[in-house]
């Protein structure tokens, strides 16, 4: 049995953030998780030991540390850096993928509010934030669940490849806004399509929303609760 309770945040500087989209897990082919490393001050990570002694994390040598997470140690004062990783499985236990109204939420600081942060926008090392976490309590122990990012500080990830156009010698010159109008993807997501298709287009009608409020029969992570004992 499970019991889950409010979530609690952390603060540190991120790395290899799966968070937009589920990733594999190491050495599965089927099933797949999002998930985020967080590197944290010593006593930021013995208290979360402490909390949660099956999930304290690792710690990285500053020699190694720059090879592995490709940024230098976020606090060189200390000897090593404590690396905290954060995880949600991305399906069901019967294998069904989670709906998407389940996933993280991705957002970012701006102006005093959180925005939430285009897909299409990967967070990259060195990016600093804060996430929520779940509290749950099984059989097993006691672990922290991965459930939202805020992004304070984004370094912003730019996947490496050529343009398409770098095999004939050309520069790639992407269009300009004005050449681009709105249509409906059929999902009921607006998308840009060539200005003149934009026009004949019509919209799809919008599929209802998924209950998200956590307190549907739906939801896999609020079943066969029992009260948590103590506090934390």
């Amino acid at each position: 049995m499970t019991q889950e309770t409010q979530p609690q945040t952390i603060s540190g500087v991120f790395a290899y953030a799966k968070i937009q989209e589920p990733a594999f897990k190491y050495q599965s082919t089927t099933e797949k998780e999002f998930s985020i490393d967080i590197i944290v001050d010593k006593a930021t990570a013995k208290a979360f030991g402490k909390q949660f002694p099956k999930q304290k994390g690792k710690q990285v040598d500053n020699d190694d540390f720059e090879e592995i997470y490709k940024m230098p140690p976020p606090f060189p004062d200390q000897d090593e850096q404590y690396v905290l990783k954060l995880k949600r499985p991305a399906q069901y236990k019967d294998g069904k993928p989670l709906p998407e109204s389940y996933w993280p939420k991705v957002m970012q600081k701006k102006g005093g509010k959180a925005v939430q942060i285009p897909r299409e926008v990967l967070v990259g090392n060195g990016s600093t934030g804060k996430v929520s976490y779940d509290v749950n309590e099984n059989d097993y122990g006691t672990f922290a669940k991965l459930k939202n990012i805020l992004v304070e500080d984004l370094k912003e990830y730019k996947k490496t490849g050529g343009s398409g156009a770098d095999d004939f010698g050309l520069e790639l010159e992407e269009p300009t806004a004005d050449e681009f109008g709105s249509a409906d993807d059929g999902e009921g997501n607006e998308v840009k399509v060539p200005a003149k298709a934009a026009k004949t287009s019509t919209k799809a009608s919008k599929k209802p929303p998924v209950d998200d409020s956590g307190d549907s029969d739906q939801d896999p992570f609020w079943c066969n609760m029992k009260p948590l004992k103590g506090t934390f």
